[in-house]
């Protein structure tokens, strides 16, 4: 059984210590949530979702498909701004506007071709090999203290540092100006002129 004790809540059913129910709540892990009680119906709900997301994980690449059951991922996101949150999802699901899923999904005009000459531009590739980002990398291996694309966008330091570096390489447009915009540095501005020194 896996749990861990809660707030004196009563969890009544086979699976509870019949010395325990009055004090204790069962938490079972997966995607239950720390603030919602956890019931029998939760529980069953957990498990049909678990067993759905495992047939549906089989066969696929992406992250979000290899990330254990139980690992909460919400951590991975804390502390980035708006714009780094998403491209880090995008990452993760590899769901991306990199040119090999552009291709893959028929948009116009777009080969699978990565800049540097490699068949096909995926997240692996932009992440852990091509050579026009080698100055990124190093930077993000270090952060990241790993060289395996799971581990790195599982972890919380390993997949803010990647994300970083992707949003650093320019590779996706629709990012660069709210990166550009995060990376400027403002000088402290001075009080606004009077409308009159204008004229």
């Amino acid at each position: 059984m896996i749990g861990r004790r809660r707030s004196p809540t009563t969890l009544s059913g086979p699976h509870t210590n019949r010395e325990d129910s009055a004090s204790v709540q069962i938490e079972w892990g997966g995607h239950q949530h720390q603030w919602k009680e956890v019931t029998l119906i939760s529980r069953g709900l957990d498990i049909a979702w678990k067993e759905r997301w495992t047939e549906t994980a089989q066969g696929k690449t992406a992250t979000t498909w290899r990330t254990p059951w139980t690992q909460p991922v919400l951590r991975l996101y804390e502390n980035l701004r708006k714009h780094e949150a998403t491209a880090l999802f995008l990452l993760r699901t590899e769901v991306i506007g990199l040119n090999a899923w552009l291709a893959q999904k028929g948009v116009p005009d777009v080969l699978p071709r990565c800049q540097c000459e490699y068949q096909a531009q995926t997240v692996r590739h932009v992440i852990l090999y091509c050579p026009l980002l080698v100055h990124l990398r190093a930077e993000m291996i270090e952060a990241a203290r790993s060289e395996d694309l799971t581990e790195i966008l599982t972890s919380q330091h390993g997949s803010q540092a990647a994300v970083r570096m992707l949003l650093r390489s320019g590779l996706l447009g629709q990012f660069r100006l709210a990166n550009e915009i995060s990376e400027d540095n403002f000088a402290p501005t001075g009080p606004l002129q009077d409308l009159d020194s204008w004229t």
